[in-house]
């Protein structure tokens, strides 16, 4: 390719200006914080005792029968022992058997069982295998309480939603809903409890929806609203209240508020660590959580710290999570061929259809794939993620400018450098300004900033390519022109 230094001098002191506007990822620290795992772990928050009996319970041999109702119970016991006690594959073995028990008898209540299993699909990044365990706790529930279907359907919005589901998710909000204005017409107004778990139901599935459709300012009022209604129910201690301080943080997250969320995230910690321990599976789960938070800061060297720390405790459990996080350092550092050997290591430890779901959500994957020479395999994903993306957030959301920008330098790589120009010159203005309106808030999303660093760059390349070549450009498009533009 042709260097750089041939573009006319104009163009390239903007080019200097307008990369240099995009902050760079902070250096990372040498010395330890009061973010490093050391200071965040501590064994003495949880119940030893309580460890202690889960860990007995795992050991226990099933009972010498062949009744499903006895083993059903013994395995779905052991299942949350397995999990309290930190053993995600023996828990989600156990809860399967468990499953399998109380299908041979019609007449069981295996609900519960989905459920907990489906929660622990959903912890460990699989959503298609958390919507399918939900569907069958909806299908064999058999309590006719309207707050049961509604709590179990809340999950299915928030799997399906996870899953890029939005139209199956809107479906089941409004079976929601339905629900809540059935028990509300009945005589006395219905249960005073049996409203609160409508209610918190209606909650956590308008403000998934509504994420979902990249409305996170919209949805935090109604994240907090189910954080206190969680905090304040003695029957929602542990991992569910854990659960709603974690979704919380991910929307202040979105919206680029990191101090904020990782104060959340905080507290979920020491939450987390006093229902399983310091080397618990949710324990990793928050890790994860506040590892990428200070992956968006720029903290790389604590985000590398806790997200080891994390890939420590899920493979002591037997669990696929936690290479999220380390691949998403590696492409903040531009380290593209171990993040994308991250990837294929991610990919090999999970079904296709929950892989395909879990890089929806993973923005660095597809520009790891293109910056490591896939740039064709991936043209027809990156093309359907960029419509997908423009149908549930419009073309003015950072996400879709983002797809954009990754699918131009797809195209610029196979040969297509007239729509690659074009669809450069509509992903930048909006991913620039949306990176340097970040520089007023509290933290550098230097990973953003990092990707967006590496689409402008590549929009560069390819210009000093059709300029030195005298290859055309689209219409209209002068790209001088453009490049004041985006430095403005």
């Amino acid at each position: 390719m042709v260097a750089p230094a041939r573009i006319p001098l104009i163009q390239r002191v903007v080019f200097c200006f307008l990369l240099g506007a995009i902050a760079m990822p902070a250096t990372a620290q040498q010395q330890p914080t009061d973010a490093a795992p050391e200071r965040l772990i501590d064994d003495s928050l949880a119940d030893p005792d309580k460890i202690a009996a889960a860990r007995q319970k795992m050991e226990q041999p099933p009972p010498q029968t062949d009744d499903p109702a006895q083993l059903s119970t013994f395995f779905y016991e052991r299942g949350l022992a397995a999990m309290t006690a930190g053993s995600y594959a023996r828990a989600v073995k156990d809860l399967n058997a468990a499953a399998e028990q109380a299908a041979r008898n019609p007449g069981l209540e295996a609900s519960f069982i989905w459920e907990e299993l489906a929660r622990a699909y959903m912890q460990s990044g699989r959503p298609i295998s958390a919507v399918k365990a939900i569907q069958n706790a909806i299908a064999t529930s058999k309590d006719p309480s309207p707050a049961r279907e509604a709590g179990l359907k809340a999950f299915l919005v928030a799997f399906q939603s996870a899953a890029g589901d939005l139209n199956g998710a809107e479906k089941a909000l409004a079976e929601i809903k339905q629900l809540r204005g059935q028990a509300g017409g009945q005589r006395g107004g219905g249960n005073p409890r049996m409203q609160n778990r409508l209610e918190f139901a209606v909650l956590r599935a308008e403000a998934d929806m509504l994420e979902g459709r990249g409305k996170h300012q919209e949805a935090e009022p109604l994240r907090r609203k189910a954080v206190s209604l969680a905090e304040a129910s003695p029957f929602l201690a542990g991992p569910p209240t854990v659960s709603r301080i974690m979704s919380l943080a991910r929307n202040l997250n979105h919206q680029g508020r990191y101090g904020e969320a990782e104060t959340e995230i905080r507290r979920a910690l020491i939450m987390a660590q006093k229902h399983s321990g310091a080397s618990g599976f949710y324990t990793g789960i928050v890790l994860q959580a506040l590892a990428q938070t200070l992956l968006e800061q720029g903290r790389l060297a604590d985000a590398e710290a806790l997200a080891n720390k994390a890939q420590e405790i899920a493979s002591a459990s037997g669990a696929q999570t936690g290479g999220a996080v380390i691949a998403g350092l590696f492409a903040a550092q531009g380290r593209w061929a171990e993040a994308a050997a991250q990837f294929d290591r991610i990919q090999k430890a999970r079904e296709p259809e929950d892989f395909e779901a879990f890089v929806r959500r993973q923005p660095a994957h597809p520009l790891v794939m293109v910056k490591t020479g896939r740039a064709e395999a991936m043209l027809p994903r990156l093309e359907a993620q960029l419509e997908e993306s423009r149908r549930a957030l419009g073309d003015k959301h950072f996400a879709t400018a983002e797809a954009r920008g990754v699918l131009a330098m797809a195209l610029a790589q196979t040969g297509n450098p007239a729509r690659a120009l074009a669809e450069f010159a509509a992903a930048l203005p909006i991913l620039t300004s949306a990176s340097r309106a970040a520089e007023d808030g509290d933290g550098g999303q230097s990973a953003r900033d990092h990707r967006v660093r590496t689409i402008i760059e590549a929009y560069m390349d390819l210009l000093a390519s059709q300029h030195s070549g005298g290859g055309s450009l689209p219409a209209g498009l002068d790209p001088v022109a453009t490049t004041f533009t985006l430095a403005e």
